[in-house]
């Protein structure tokens, strides 16, 4: 982010570790991490008075009217007080509208002040929209750097404003602590040398040393750009319930229950057996500070462990509470540690935070509620705020759109409240058998995504091509080379060798073997064997010879010519038929069918690697179903030219084989040396 140069008799002050860690962020993602705030204001609020209280409360606050002042050659700026303050402020009547075009116009205005960035040098780094609805009904959108405000921060706003309405303040500096104060006070706290800050030194180096992050699924590989972006949702009353009994039950805070389930979640989506997440706190706790504006709240390094076989739900809850205990005893010191408070250089965080519900203000008439309250204080990767609102919890996921997807992160807050749901009803159950899905997840991934039933042809593979090749009898069915065969031409060349394997005693799953050259014969051959019921064995003659004696073994048939046929002297007992030395003449008369759907189609081996190749049977009716879902897909009006390049003692060609046979389409055999060529193959199908 841009700041001035510090010229002249202006004094600045050090930045407080938040402000440091925050800067560092901003000059990562280029982008300004902002503090909104939305009030919802009844009664009479006229926008002169609404400004002029905002404006007293920059006159008491000096923060507010605090800019950030680069030193040469310093990375960290200095932060500059006003003498006098001022506020970006206007005023918007949007009460001649109403219903859904008044929402979405409030939206829009919404929208503008979350994405308009701060001067952080020159000013104003405070923001304030009034929206008036209607009369007596107003939303006032509040938004200030995260350099200069937290959620607290806006809080305190809300309250002093409701005081400038009802009742009257004191305006001097002195009777609130101011932040430039606040920040001298935690650098020299940091610096001192004295045993309380030795002893803190070390509990945070050893709760931060070697982070490691939590990979969530399906993160996005851009993790150098920030997004902000939200997911609210409610905690059931029926769970609430639940979690306050549990709690009871084992002797921790409600705020304890959601948070080990947080962590738990994290680790069953992770994986992880040890990582870091962040627990945020308001940094209030002391006195001076509760009333004051700035940014106060700190994201303390928590260290989740893991790897303890069988970790039941309520063992980690108590030894989650005990940790956060441990850590807000030596909150103040939590900046020692470089890595809990600047941003990691590999990736962004993920945090959790339970905070009560904002107060709420009345005086007759006279309201100010909090409607909606968003700080960034980091870009989190993702950050479960939990908020406790008189009887019930709501819940809201900020995350970066850049590192998790919407699709994504929506899933986050149904597998964080089933995982709840079950820990509380089952504490004492192991972590890892906690149940992530709901009844809706549970169906989409178990039901739904298996619907996958779809109507295919009834028959067998050949059967089909035999019903194309009646309606399309002179289409060009299969090109080699330069030999081209119709759906006639194969079909009756297929029926002729088919006899001869019927002859031979091929039947229903009989294997034969085909060893022939990439042509239109193979073809030919692999449609005949299955006319004739068998199922095609698939060879390839550059394979080892203990391959295809083992391969052989089980067929009854080879079909073969004269070149191929040396491959297999002595290595086959049984017929063999090579196709060079048939002349009998095209047949058009089809076999009596010899094998049903659910017999085999063909035999695919494995590569043996791990040891004796083994087959693998396709039956028909899984050939049709895939090569008609082919067809389904491709959705063609007309028919379709397919190529193989690919060998036939795979099945990969086969995507392209039998959806071109069954389609009307033309299956090109294309020679492994054509395919090898880019050019040569470009300018055959050109």
């Amino acid at each position: 982010m841009s700041s001035a140069q510090i010229s002249g008799p202006q004094k600045g002050f050090r930045l407080s570790q938040q402000q440091t860690a925050i800067w560092l962020a901003q000059q990562r993602y280029e982008n300004q991490l902002t503090c909104p705030c939305t009030l919802t204001l009844r009664g009479n609020w006229e926008s002169e008075r609404v400004k002029a209280g905002l404006e007293r409360i920059i006159k008491r606050h000096e923060i507010l009217r605090t800019t950030f002042h680069a030193r040469r050659g310093v990375k960290i700026p200095l932060q500059v007080v006003a003498e006098v303050g001022s506020i970006d402020f206007r005023a918007v009547d949007l009460s001649a509208t109403s219903g859904e075009r008044q929402r979405r116009e409030l939206e829009k205005i919404v929208q503008e002040n979350l994405t308009r960035p701060f001067n952080l040098a020159d000013g104003p780094v405070f923001r304030a929209v009034l929206v008036r609805l209607s009369t007596g009904s107003h939303e006032l959108l509040l938004s200030a750097p995260s350099l200069c405000a937290d959620t607290g921060s806006l809080r305190n706003v809300a309250a002093e404003l409701f005081q400038t309405r009802t009742l009257d303040i004191p305006t001097a500096h002195e009777d609130v602590l101011q932040y430039a104060d606040f920040a001298e006070w935690q650098n020299t706290l940091l610096e001192a040398e004295d045993n309380d800050t030795k002893t803190a030194k070390a509990f945070w180096e050893k709760n931060a040393q070697r982070q490691v992050d939590v990979a969530l699924p399906l993160e996005l590989t851009d993790s150098n750009s920030f997004v902000p972006a939200r997911i609210e949702f409610p905690i059931p009353s029926e769970l609430g319930t639940a979690l306050e009994a549990a709690a009871r039950e084992h002797s921790v805070k409600v705020a304890s229950v959601f948070r080990a389930a947080w962590q738990a979640l994290l680790w069953r989506l992770s994986l992880r057996p040890s990582f870091i997440t962040y627990e945020v706190v308001d940094g209030r706790h002391l006195e001076d500070v509760a009333i004051a504006i700035g940014p106060y709240a700190k994201w303390l390094p928590m260290r989740w462990e893991f790897d303890i076989t069988g970790l039941r739900f309520d063992e980690f809850l108590r030894d989650s509470e005990r940790k956060l205990q441990q850590a807000l005893e030596w909150q103040d010191y939590a900046s020692l540690t470089p890595q809990a408070n600047a941003v990691d250089a590999e990736t962004p965080r993920i945090a959790f935070e339970y905070r009560d519900g904002p107060e709420k203000h009345r005086a007759g008439e006279t309201a100010i509620d909090i409607s909606d309250e968003t700080a960034w204080l980091q870009p989190w990767k993702a950050k479960l705020t939990v908020t406790r609102s008189g009887g019930s919890w709501n819940s809201a996921l900020q995350y970066n759109a850049a590192v998790l997807d919407e699709t994504s992160a929506a899933k986050l807050p149904g597998y964080f409240l089933s995982l709840l749901r079950n820990a509380v009803t089952n504490p004492t159950k192991p972590i890892a058998q906690l149940d992530l899905l709901d009844d809706a997840e549970r169906q989409r991934l178990l039901v739904d995504f298996n619907a996958t039933a779809t109507p295919f042809p009834a028959g067998c593979i050949h059967q089909l091509f035999e019903q194309q090749a009646e309606r399309t009898p002179d289409a060009p069915a299969v090109k080699s080379g330069t030999q081209v065969l119709s759906y006639r031409q194969l079909d009756e060349r297929a029926n002729a060798l088919a006899h001869l394997l019927r002859d031979a005693g091929v039947a229903a799953d009989v294997q034969v073997g085909l060893l022939l050259p990439r042509s239109a014969d193979t073809v030919v051959a692999l449609l005949a064997t299955m006319k004739a019921g068998g199922a095609y064995v698939p060879l390839n003659p550059a394979d080892p010879p203990e391959r295809l004696r083992h391969q052989l073994a089980v067929a009854k048939v080879v079909i073969t010519n004269k070149s191929f046929s040396k491959r297999i002297d002595g290595k086959f007992a049984g017929t063999v038929i090579r196709l060079d030395q048939q002349q009998s003449s095209p047949w058009p008369q089809k076999l009596v069918a010899g094998s049903s759907p659910d017999n085999l189609a063909y035999v695919i081996y494995t590569s043996g690697s791990t040891g004796i190749p083994k087959g693998v049977g396709i039956s028909h009716r899984a050939l049709v179903n895939y090569a008609a879902f082919i067809q389904r897909k491709l959705s063609s009006a007309k028919p379709m030219r397919f190529a193989t390049v690919s060998t036939f003692s795979t099945d990969l060609g086969n995507t392209s084989v039998f959806p071109a046979l069954i389609s009307g389409g033309c299956l090109d055999v294309v020679d492994i040396e054509l395919a090898k060529d880019a050019d040569a193959l470009a300018r055959y199908f050109a």
